[in-house]
């Protein structure tokens, strides 16, 4: 039995069609954590993001030098278009002079494109015409986009997706007006979102990340994250490949059914020990061992395909420690 100091589990049988309610109460336990995955703290709320690491290491590379260099820290969002994109990561804004400013930019990467432009995706931005002209520019997608921008310009690489809730902040930002802003130094800059503007721009309009910053994550390769409320699992689905994906809780009564959340679907270049299997014949996904908060908590969960069109499993059995 685990120690009841650290993590209790239970499971909570109610009267209503006797459900079955899958309950965890975890406290604060100390672990060793790797750093894929970031916090954005804006002013229309926070987000975060996990990065691809394995399949666009020099993209991360770059946006990692950005984050912690402290470039990205009061940059604002100063594009924005509907169904299609937001992108920052340019330029801050300066109130004692009332001037919008670039960043101090590194050298353009090459570029990377292994993953469709899917929602949620968070990809670089770079020059029309010239696919290795990346800098410090990304945009999240808000839609799928991947008919237009896989195609164009050598593909724009994807390397890291919105988590959880956090697209509920970026559809926020997405809402606001836009406009166009005439600047000195930088030119026209047009699809510029702004919040409660009245013609007279001040630091409280723009939509301002003050920080970026990373959070602690677990290792194990398959295990539940507490603040996105998801499953992460590495899964091994026949032959050579092991993918990285991610499952959202789409309803606990009267059964548990995850759905697979695609935009964060990658290929992993090793295989670990212990990783999920899925028998695509069957439509079984075997699950060998869950943590949470570094402690194997569950084994051999065994979820079912119930519906492949919307990526729907449900939890059929598990074994509680």
């Amino acid at each position: 039995m685990l120690n009841n100091e650290i993590l209790h589990y239970w499971l909570k049988f109610t009267s209503w069609k006797t459900n079955i309610l899958l309950v965890l109460i975890i406290t604060p336990y100390s672990q060793v954590y790797a750093s894929p995955y970031l916090n954005l703290k804006t002013s229309s709320g926070d987000f975060s993001i996990e990065l691809f690491e394995e399949t666009a290491p020099i993209t991360v590379n770059n946006f990692l030098t950005y984050v912690e260099s402290k470039r990205y820290d009061g940059t604002v969002i100063h594009r924005s278009l509907p169904n299609f994109v937001v992108q920052g990561g340019w330029l801050g804004y300066d109130e004692s002079q009332n001037s919008l400013n670039e960043i101090v930019l590194e050298e353009t990467i090459r570029n990377e494109y292994n993953i469709s432009n899917i929602r949620g995706t968070i990809a670089m931005a770079k020059l029309a015409g010239d696919p290795n002209s990346a800098s410090s520019q990304w945009f999240i997608n808000l839609d799928d986009n991947s008919a237009n921008l896989n195609a164009q310009n050598g593909g724009f690489t994807v390397f890291g997706r919105v988590v959880g809730d956090g697209m509920n902040i970026v559809d926020k930002i997405a809402a606001l007006n836009t406009y166009v802003l005439n600047t000195n130094t930088l030119g026209r800059l047009s699809d510029f979102p702004l919040a409660n503007f009245s013609g007279n721009i001040s630091s409280d309009n723009f939509v301002t990340i003050s920080s970026v910053s990373k959070i602690k994550e677990i290792t194990e390769p398959n295990y539940y994250h507490e603040k996105s409320k998801e499953l992460r699992i590495q899964v091994n689905a026949g032959g050579s490949d092991v993918y990285s994906l991610a499952f959202s809780i789409e309803k606990s009564v009267p059964d548990v059914v995850f759905k697979l959340e695609l935009s964060s679907m990658h290929v992993l270049e090793k295989k670990l020990e212990k990783a999920a299997v899925f028998t695509s014949s069957s439509g079984l996904l075997l699950i060998p061992e869950l943590y949470v908060r570094g402690i194997v908590a569950f084994r051999n969960l065994e979820l079912s395909l119930i519906d492949p069109v919307r990526f729907l499993f449900k939890l059929e059995s598990f074994e509680r420690l």
